[in-house]
């Protein structure tokens, strides 16, 4: 599920939400990959999530917690991890291509990433995409992004 603006503090409207699925959601990520520490994991917990795929840097790509495998975050307030596991987020498409972020162009992106890829396969880990679905086209206009060849 894709928790809306404001969900990842307001656990209430978050469950509203996913009862508004026709199907059941078992994973969850924020908007604007929203995530407040102290509030957001409980948050999830609250919802019944299996699992998060929030933490991830908007601004560029890698490793947030300095971890690339799938963990279960601690619960300090009861000494123990909470039910749900996080799946850390390495790359989105915007970060590599937005204005506001690394603005790098088509041919740019792989020779970029691969450092990261080849960290993620030395320790074992798992590489999570956010890939937006107006970039699975055969060719975007707005990015260039539909072809890694150019």
């Amino acid at each position: 599920m894709h928790g809306s603006l404001g969900t990842s503090q307001n656990a209430p409207r978050l469950q509203q939400e996913k009862g508004k699925l026709p199907v059941t959601a078992l994973g969850n990520r924020f908007h604007y990959l929203s995530w407040e520490p102290h509030q957001s994991p409980h948050t999830v917990a609250a919802a019944g999530f299996a699992y998060d795929s929030t933490l991830g840097f908007a601004e560029h790509y890698g490793f947030r917690h300095s971890y690339c495998l799938p963990f279960y975050p601690f619960n300090f307030e009861v000494g123990k991890a909470f039910e749900f596991l996080e799946i850390p987020l390495h790359v989105m498409d915007a970060t590599l291509h937005h204005p506001n972020y690394l603005q790098l162009a088509p041919h740019e992106i792989l020779p970029a990433l691969v450092p990261m890829f080849q960290e993620i396969e030395r320790f074992g880990g798992v590489c999570t995409v956010l890939w937006h679905n107006e970039n699975f086209a055969p060719r975007i206009k707005k990015t260039g992004l539909g072809s890694s060849k150019n």
